[in-house]
């Protein structure tokens, strides 16, 4: 919502979500659902495309 105020767009969330699934920064149950978050492999994913962030 700030970005779309702001820029007057906003980007979708699923394609950097599915991203950073597929480089592994995703837990998932047998059945593909999301359980939880590598924060390691979050922050290198991100950090890789430029956007530096620290997961507390």
């Amino acid at each position: 919502m700030i970005l779309d105020h702001r820029d007057g767009h906003a980007p979708s969330l699923l394609e950097p979500a599915r991203g950073c699934a597929s480089y592994g920064g995703y837990v998932e149950d047998g059945q593909g659902a999301i359980k939880g978050l590598h924060t390691e492999v979050f922050e290198a994913f991100f950090g890789g495309r430029g956007i530096a962030l620290t997961v507390r």
